[in-house]
């Protein structure tokens, strides 16, 4: 193998290390998320039940107010792995070269039609699984705080309402910024890339390259 092709060799292990890494860094910031907000909301639904009811309404609602917030949050983290992700597959299909200096054409999974050819179910998978996930305590939030707004009318109503109002606000925050990241996977995937010159051992060649995706 000549040292140019060691050298791209090199560079694209890399790369392939840090999208597995990152892959799992996303995964576990999720599996996170469901420990942090399920413990949360089991702590809360544990000390008032379903149905929180006076006097301890202002009290809930109080608790409530975090959950949100917390789902924003990670979200944030989540998303900016899965975008970090769709960078590194697009360098890995798109730009590393894909020819070695001895003239052998290599097809890798990053690259491969049969990745492309799944990604756009994958991603929508995975986009409606993780947003599913991110959005469903708001149900809780909202069933409850509506519910004590409209019946029992205390006069911490003000919280109450603040507590409708926050995740009206960031529910639509969250799933806009899932369908922006499912956008960019899925148009990058489907990209076809750019030619890429490198100058072989042998002789000048322009490799060209075709758009891939990543899991």
């Amino acid at each position: 193998m000549a040292r140019d092709d060691q050298i791209y060799t090199r560079y694209y292990e890399s790369a392939r290390a840090e999208l597995i890494q990152r892959i799992a860094l996303r995964d576990q910031a999720l599996m996170a998320y469901v420990l942090v907000i399920g413990g949360y909301l089991g702590f809360v639904i544990h000390r008032y039940g379903f149905e929180f009811a006076p006097p301890q309404t202002c009290e809930a609602s109080a608790l409530t107010f975090p959950v949100p917030i917390i789902c924003f949050l990670f979200s944030l983290v989540i998303i900016q792995h899965h975008l970090v992700i769709n960078d590194l597959a697009k360098y890995l299909s798109s730009e590393w070269p894909r020819n070695l200096d001895n003239g052998v054409f290599i097809v890798h999974w990053d690259n491969s039609e049969t990745l492309r050819s799944s990604t756009t179910v994958i991603q929508a998978m995975r986009t409606v699984a993780q947003c599913s996930a991110l959005c469903v305590p708001f149900l809780f939030e909202l069933f409850a705080n509506a519910k004590n707004f409209l019946v029992v009318g205390l006069n911490c109503s003000w919280m109450i309402v603040l507590n409708i109002i926050v995740p009206l606000v960031i529910f639509p925050l969250i799933v806009a910024i899932h369908v922006y990241a499912h956008w960019v996977r899925v148009t990058s995937s489907h990209r076809v890339g750019p030619l890429v010159t490198r100058v072989s051992q042998r002789e000048g060649a322009t490799d060209g390259c075709t758009g891939g995706a990543s899991g």
